[in-house]
């Protein structure tokens, strides 16, 4: 649940440090005085698009914080969510969104730099915003889709759709790719076996082109080579000082001295097992010398070289990728040289997958009219107690024609009907700004165990109503704040007089500048900011006596 707001130069606050109770809060105000304010900074939170133009006047910068207890329905995909951004999961969160005229807008989660991809994902499970002008959302069709969708938790099913979907959308890329190398078939084959005929002529070998260049390297200096072997076997074994002739002179030399010093022996045996060494040296370094003058022919080495330098430059790429290239071309040109085969089967696989998608479309539309069914059932209840027991809610089917797209079928839509006798239609048509709202509540509250969010805030969902319904909306949210945390920007008072804690916002002038304040009432100031939401320009006599009234009403309902 919320804890703590903290938001400072954001359009009229200049400061304001709110400890949310829990509970139904409610918010009053004279208009324009920036009741929903409030609201628009908590959108902030959510992600919502950050603009110069909220920041205070003569300030620099605004920052939104809220400090969230994590409840166990939330936890899990909080602690998912912080886990991914690398961040400690905790039962408490603090996001913190800065908001700057320079453009260097900045995000911190329990004080750690972050990002609005984070926030869009963190604070959603935390907090929900149900707007003034939501209702309005209820027209579209994408939104009425997501209602029916989060009434069923049908989140494994459209995701099963999704991916239908983007097999299907794969499979007929596929076959628009043959297709369209169809016209350029015969010139792509003629392309590829010319390219073809060099590659396979030049039978590249994974590793052979960094042998080649060894090999190129040593032909290349074959002479210089050649003379320091020969200089080396001569040192060795052939010249007169050679160090096998050395060897030979030490060895005799520490023979006769052992019949002196018997462990002469020892050093004597070692130097002539070297002399040995040193020959076999000497032999093996002539041979090789012998063997350079048969060693690889240049002229054919350097042709070879350049064949395939020639053909790393044509494809740009390295000895590796032009054996890979190589495969490459090789399997495309079979495939075109197989065209037939091969169209059939991307037109097979396009076949296969429309079924699949079809399959899954038809299961999630079921699965659609049964959460509908659900959520039309459970709104009719509150439906009802906002003054319109008649209103009923269906589920239209998809054109006859419609195929699978990535959330399934479209065309469908919800259907509203206010009164009896009269056939039910499209929401936008046939239902005013005031049915609008009610819906709005009612579908809202029947999606409240489908829900997990702990904290909903509400910015003025009673426009339109008026009268007993208001009383009737007061109870409605009051009996969503239990176990919840309900804030509600209100204008009625009999909305307001069913809140657990009651805050005032008013305007006013400090110095030079306007500035909004957020106070919490006592029962006394309650008494009077609900005798001005009445309409008393005084709040004595007959109005307190009125708001009174409406105070015990609220408290009588709520205990029952």
């Amino acid at each position: 649940m919320l804890v703590h707001l903290g938001v400072r130069n954001f359009a009229l606050i200049d400061r304001l440090a709110l400890e949310v109770p829990p509970g139904f809060v409610v918010l009053t105000g004279e208009t324009g005085a920036g009741k929903s304010i409030t609201f628009d900074a908590l959108a902030m939170l959510l992600g919502g698009r950050a603009r110069a133009d909220v920041i205070r006047s003569g300030e620099d910068e605004a920052v939104v914080e809220a400090l969230f207890e994590v409840t166990d329905a939330a936890r899990d995909v909080v602690r998912e969510v912080l886990d991914a951004a690398g961040l400690e999961p905790t039962d408490e969160v603090l996001v913190r969104r800065v908001i700057s005229r320079s453009g260097r807008n900045r995000v911190f989660v329990n004080d750690a730099v972050s990002t609005v991809a984070t926030l869009e994902r963190l604070v959603p499970p935390l907090l929900d915003l149900i707007g003034q002008h939501q209702h309005l959302t209820l027209t579209r069709a994408d939104a009425q889709r997501d209602l029916i969708d989060a009434a069923g938790g049908l989140g494994d099913e459209v995701q099963a759709m999704a991916d239908a979907w983007g097999a299907l959308r794969a499979a007929r890329a596929e076959l628009a790719g043959l297709e369209e190398a169809r016209a350029q078939r015969a010139e792509r084959i003629e392309y590829l076996r010319f390219q073809l005929a060099e590659l396979d002529a030049l039978a590249l070998e994974p590793g052979e082109f960094d042998a080649l260049e060894a090999k190129l390297g040593r032909a290349r200096n074959l002479d210089k080579l050649r003379e320091s072997v020969r200089r080396a076997a001569g040192a060795l074994t052939e010249s007169n000082r050679a160090a096998s002739v050395s060897l030979g002179e030490a060895v005799e030399a520490l023979r006769r001295a052992s019949a002196i010093d018997p462990e002469l022996g020892d050093l004597a045996a070692r130097v002539d097992e070297l002399s040995v060494l040193v020959d076999d040296l000497g032999v093996d370094l002539a041979r090789h010398a012998r063997d350079l003058d048969d060693d690889v022919d240049l002229d054919a080495l350097e042709s070879r070289h350049e064949a395939v330098r020639k053909l790393m430059r044509r494809f740009a790429v390295d000895d590796e990728g032009l054996i890979e290239r190589h495969t490459e071309m090789r399997d495309e040109l079979s495939r075109l040289e197989n065209f037939e085969a091969s169209h059939e089967g991307a037109q097979r696989a396009v076949k296969t997958a429309e079924a699949t998608a079809r399959e899954v479309a038809d299961r999630l539309h079921a699965l659609r009219r049964e959460a509908a069914k659900g959520l039309f059932t459970r709104a009719a209840e509150p439906l009802a107690a906002l003054g319109m027991p008649a209103a009923r809610l269906e589920l239209s089917d998809p054109p006859a024609d419609a195929r699978p797209g990535p959330h399934g079928y479209e065309g469908f839509e919800i259907r509203f009907g206010a009164n009896p006798g009269e056939p039910a239609g499209p929401i936008g048509r046939v239902a005013s700004g005031g049915e609008l709202s009610r819906l709005l509540l009612s579908l809202k509250t029947a999606l409240l165990d489908a829900d997990p969010t702990d904290t909903l805030v509400f910015d003025e969902i009673d426009t339109g109503i008026g009268g007993p319904t208001g009383e009737v909306l007061g109870r409605l949210l009051s009996d969503l704040g239990d176990g919840r945390q309900v804030l509600c920007v209100t204008h009625l008072p009999q909305v307001a007089a069913f809140g657990d804690a009651h805050f005032a916002v008013s305007k006013r002038t400090e110095g030079d500048r306007t500035v909004s304040r957020l106070t919490r009432l006592d029962d006394r100031a309650r008494l009077e900011e609900l005798a001005r939401m009445l309409g008393s320009v005084e709040a004595d006599g007959v109005p307190l006596d009125h708001a009174r009234h409406l105070l015990d009403r609220a408290r009588r309902s709520s205990r029952t």
